[in-house]
């Protein structure tokens, strides 16, 4: 019998067929890397193996979507010289322009696509993986899972089966049209805590062109974007405490084994700023925690506000934020530690009037992305309230995690998925608000009260948590592409 060709075997021709072929950036990168034949391939005609491959990976309506937001150029948003020429971008983008839809030819402009589409696939995977858990697993199951670690996965034959074609272009569309979002509405780049653009304009020149469904979309990535970053800060405050009561520990270990006079090491510690006691030590509380104001009880009612900024960083930053771990995700939130700015909550709240309800709720027979999913037309928010629990109101909150504007009609017909989106449609509101507030706990303020270390440990904790006023990220960082064209050179 005749044995199999091996891959170098191959006539270029074949090879670049090969290449083209792949709907996965990621797939196509491990082949590169993998062959040095293929790279050679891939390095004749990156720009046609490229586009061949995103045209492939992104659904057709979804990319639309992608071009817009690469058309983007952040330093003509930030000037606001340049207002009516970004009104005018947003126009052409509503009107589906076909300008906006011609795919880029030269490399540059393929790269930021690719860019953006690798951040999308990254985010939109682990929203999937949390959002299907959170519709088939257990009541049991989910309260053993860690909400903010890992994304956790349900053994449900669903959640293995994975998502239709129309599911996972729903989402991935929502995700490019909440990344053009944040292009087009930045932080204000001299003052970080504003906005360039007021609430007021980001309703009128983006939300109202949309359709309530679509907004409903980015609402529910929004109450994703809430939970994970609220997780982070429950965990970095699990991680403070942790330091503070290690720290306590210590000490007294130090004064045990060392057995050093009692005046000698007091005089030691008043050598610092903080609010010594006569025991030489000092409370975690009030003034001793300038700079740790985060993890005070009378800033705990701040912290939504800076969850809410946070997310308005836009993709790139909060991906950043999920992927770090120790000190780099603590740098990454002492930099960017701001009060609230007006972002799509904010946007979405500006909608003086009720959601229209759409005629002919259960009249949809297809699952075409273009028109409104029948998750929605089935348990649609019915009034104004259906602004974005951020802003107060949680009562559609146990909803949006569900995700029950991306579902095919299978799906949402399935005796158990009805059932359970129907419960969180109709939970009680107080229930719902409780739920949602649980992710804010009680501050490490509080948690610690009465604790007492030497300033020196305290100022070693300062030195790891305290914020600094100082906006910074690099956003045009991240390239797949530039990392593996490196590792060929």
């Amino acid at each position: 019998m005749p044995t199999g060709v091996h891959l170098h075997e191959l006539p270029p021709e074949m090879l670049r067929v090969i290449l083209t072929s792949f709907d996965s950036l990621h797939d196509l990168y491990s082949l590169i890397k993998a062959s040095s034949q293929c790279f050679r391939i891939y390095r004749i005609t990156p720009e046609l193996i490229l586009s061949s491959v995103l045209k492939r990976a992104i659904h057709p309506d979804a990319l639309y979507h992608a071009l817009a937001a690469v058309h983007v150029d952040p330093d003509e948003v930030s000037n606001r010289d340049n207002d009516e020429q970004s009104w005018q971008f947003l126009d052409s983008y509503f009107q589906r322009d076909p300008a906006l839809l011609e795919f880029p030819r030269d490399m540059n402009g393929i790269i930021s696509l690719a860019k953006l589409n690798n951040l999308v696939s990254s985010l939109a995977n682990d929203y999937i993986c949390r959002t299907l858990h959170a519709l088939y697993a257990s009541e049991e199951t989910k309260q053993d899972a860690p909400r903010h670690a890992l994304a956790p996965c349900s053994h449900h034959a669903a959640c293995r089966t994975g998502l239709s074609a129309t599911e996972q272009a729903r989402i991935q569309r929502a995700f490019f049209r909440y990344e053009l979002f944040s292009r087009c509405f930045p932080v204000n780049p001299s003052v970080p805590r504003e906005s360039i653009f007021s609430a007021d304009e980001q309703f009128n020149h983006f939300i109202q062109q949309m359709a309530p469904w679509e907004v409903e979309e980015l609402s529910c990535l929004h109450e994703y974007f809430w939970v994970r970053v609220s997780g982070i800060f429950s965990d970095l405050e699990e991680e403070l405490v942790a330091r503070v009561l290690d720290a306590q520990t210590a000490t007294a270990s130090t004064l045990k084994a060392s057995q050093m006079n009692r005046s000698e090491f007091n005089r030691m510690l008043r050598t610092y700023a903080s609010v010594v006691d006569d025991d030489g030590m000092c409370l975690f509380e009030g003034r001793n925690l300038r700079g740790l104001e985060l993890f005070s009880e009378d800033e705990r009612s701040t912290l939504p506000d800076i969850i809410r900024y946070l997310i308005s960083l836009g993709l790139l930053f909060l991906r950043a934020l999920f992927a770090s771990q120790g000190q780099g995700r603590r740098n990454l939130i002492r930099h960017n530690y701001y009060g609230e700015r007006e972002f799509l909550p904010h946007a979405i709240y500006e909608d003086p009037s009720p959601f229209p309800a759409p005629n002919n709720s259960e009249d949809i027979s297809d699952n075409n992305i273009s028109h409104v999913n029948l998750g929605y037309l089935l348990f649609r928010p019915s009034s104004i309230e259906a602004v974005l629990s951020a802003m107060g109101i949680a009562r559609y909150w146990p909803l949006r995690q569900l995700g029950y504007v991306f579902w095919d009609i299978e799906r949402v017909r399935n005796l158990e998925i009805n059932s359970k989106l129907r419960d969180a449609r109709y939970c009680d509101p107080a229930a719902a608000k409780k739920a949602f507030n649980g992710f804010i706990q009680e501050s490490p303020e509080a948690r610690l009260k009465g604790i007492k270390l030497p300033e020196i440990m305290l100022q070693e904790i300062r030195d790891d948590y305290t914020y600094l006023w100082s906006y910074e990220f690099d956003f045009s960082s991240d390239s797949d592409i530039q990392d593996f064209e490196e590792d060929h050179e």
